[in-house]
């Protein structure tokens, strides 16, 4: 539990969570761990990027053993799979790693560096394209929460 103690820490371990990662991260980190938003969005962006090359190692893996073990399974994921391929892949055709960028940086739930890694995964492109763009989403969605956090988008909005 003495990890635990440290709010650094638990922001890293909660940005690398799947639900939360820096969406929910940065807020906690500030409210209420009372973490400066600067230390917050730090320690959120490691934390969020930990999983992405994991991700990227182990998706693909799980999906080959999904075809050999379960037939059934993965007959319908790979359907489900290839109609997301196609939805994303004009997309990603038109607008290469800048759309993968847009897609995680966007800071919303769904949208994020787990996702991101994952959907790059399924549109077969390579991570050394894919990661630098889903590091560049996740940061640009870290600088908006931390901005909201702040206020600072708060009060611009109110300025307009």
């Amino acid at each position: 539990m003495a990890i635990l103690n440290s709010p650094e820490l638990s922001t890293l371990l909660l940005a690398a969570l799947p639900l939360t990662e820096l969406r929910g991260s940065i807020p906690f980190g500030v409210s209420v761990l009372h973490l400066a938003p600067w230390i917050a969005f730090f320690y959120s962006i490691i934390g969020n990027a930990l999983p992405v090359p994991i991700i990227f190692y182990l998706l693909p893996k799980v999906l080959f053993w999904l075809e050999k073990r379960v037939p059934w399974l993965h007959k319908h994921l790979v359907l489900w799979l290839e109609k997301k391929r196609a939805k994303f892949q004009n997309s990603y055709d038109k607008y290469g790693a800048l759309a993968l960028a847009i897609f995680v940086a966007i800071p919303l739930p769904l949208t994020g560096a787990w996702s991101g890694a994952a959907l790059a995964t399924i549109l077969k492109i390579k991570p050394k394209y894919s990661f630098p763009a889903v590091i560049l989403g996740t940061i640009i969605a870290g600088i908006i929460v931390t901005l909201i956090v702040s206020g600072v988008l708060g009060f611009l909005a109110w300025m307009v």
